[in-house]
């Protein structure tokens, strides 16, 4: 009897785990869905930073670059293909 009794305690407790994995599964997909229907390239977006990010171990791109540096990198490459040089970044 006691074992019985114990046996169908720990059916119950799986099947409330099984309930639970099931519920935290969809409470994760609405989430997912409810991303998409209010900011559609946000996720997407998001995804294909984390694989750019996976790419550069060294965090090398991690940090912004300043306008300023832009423009300079922008202007010291049209100056190289004008003379014909290769560009090389330091």
């Amino acid at each position: 009897m006691l074992r019985h009794d114990l046996e169908r305690a720990r059916l119950l407790i799986e099947l409330v785990r099984k309930r639970e994995k099931l519920k935290r599964e969809q409470l994760r997909l609405l989430h997912t869905i409810g991303e998409l229907q209010l900011r559609p390239l946000n996720l997407v977006m998001r995804r294909v930073l984390d694989r750019i990010a996976r790419k550069d171990p060294a965090d090398i791109f991690a940090d912004p670059v300043s306008i300023d540096e832009v423009c300079l990198g922008g202007l010291l490459m049209a100056v190289c293909c004008l003379l014909g040089s290769q560009f090389v970044v330091c």
